[in-house]
């Protein structure tokens, strides 16, 4: 009986605790230092282009997990335009629906400060193929 009370007490504290149960599983552990990312350009690598723009950096975050990624090295920034160039292209028309699947949102930034806005949406993850719409509007 007093095994029951001990644990319906223990219970309630913990949910008036405020506290997940990650939190308990992870006091303890080490705290991991922060890794800052360069996100500049090697000065002495060549430009990689968009149309008539040169292209600073890419960044990739996934909406769910809030993971992020910079490409900034010549060869990364030339694979993935070179992949959009040669995609299959056509129009699309975002709704609701479609917007509350996106997995990541994309950011080609310019030298020159100017940026476009992509969405990413996996298609299918066992091939690796995903689907990349500009964003026209805000």
């Amino acid at each position: 009986m007093l095994g029951s009370a001990l644990i319906i007490l223990g219970i309630v504290w913990f949910f008036n605790s405020g506290k997940s149960i990650q939190d308990f599983y992870t006091a303890n552990k080490p705290k991991k230092k922060a890794t800052i990312i360069s996100t500049q350009r090697d000065p002495n690598e060549p430009p990689v282009f968009l149309g008539k723009q040169e292209i600073k950096d890419i960044h990739v975050e996934s909406i769910k997990t809030k993971k992020d990624m910079f490409l900034t090295k010549t060869d990364e920034l030339k694979t993935f335009i070179n992949s959009m160039d040669t995609a299959k292209k056509g129009k699309l028309t975002l709704d609701e629906e479609g917007s509350d699947l996106i997995d990541c949102d994309m950011w080609i930034t310019f030298e020159d400060g100017t940026y476009k806005k992509y969405f990413i949406w996996v298609v299918d993850h066992h091939s690796n193929e995903v689907m990349i719409a500009q964003q026209d509007t805000p």
